[in-house]
């Protein structure tokens, strides 16, 4: 894994071109499907650089390189939003993205998910400190099922906004080994 940060300075584009051409380098990607989860627009995130060096480092080598808007429970994203959100127009990327399509997450369209797994009602009253007990299924938007590799993108290049959110969240983090298996073919 390969990173650099600050907590007073933005990342220059060419240092994130750096980083994540050193991190795609050793990807099994080549003649692969890959679906990049991205969030929406509710989110900062750099996401208009990531997706221009995405297809820089990976578009010559993938049969496709796809992208999942994360929404969440959120309203899909008309496509003026979804331009705004990567930085092209549909136009410039049917031109200059040819393996590359945008998709919105269909949560509330049940022929759109898949139930993979359900966390039992013991660990959810553990997790939540006794507040619920119940089980719940783990449900994922079923497009994931489609493509050989899943990019995540759940990390933000430049500094932290204080006041977001998110941002002051803390919490208890477990080894990136204990909810995360690695597959090699």
């Amino acid at each position: 894994m390969h990173g650099k940060g600050s907590a007073t300075e933005l990342l220059a584009d060419e240092a994130a071109r750096e980083l994540l051409a050193a991190e795609c380098a050793g990807l099994p990607v080549d003649g692969k499907r890959v679906l990049v989860l991205i969030p929406d627009g509710t989110r900062h995130a750099p996401i208009p650089l990531l997706f221009r060096l995405l297809y820089e480092q990976l578009g010559d080598r993938v049969a496709r390189l796809d992208y999942l808007i994360a929404l969440g429970t959120h309203p899909p994203m008309p496509d003026s939003a979804v331009e705004k959100l990567v930085g092209v127009s549909t136009a410039e990327r049917a031109e200059r993205y040819p393996k590359a399509e945008i998709f919105n997450h269909a949560w509330d369209q049940a022929d759109s998910l898949e139930t993979i797994g359900l966390i039992s009602a013991q660990e959810v009253e553990r997790l939540t400190e006794s507040l619920l007990s119940e089980d719940i299924p783990v449900t994922l938007n079923r497009m994931i099922l489609d493509y050989d590799q899943l990019v995540i993108c759940g990390l933000a290049l430049g500094k932290a906004d204080p006041d977001e959110v998110p941002n002051n969240l803390i919490t208890e983090r477990a080894p990136i080994a204990d909810f995360v298996q690695w597959y090699a073919e």
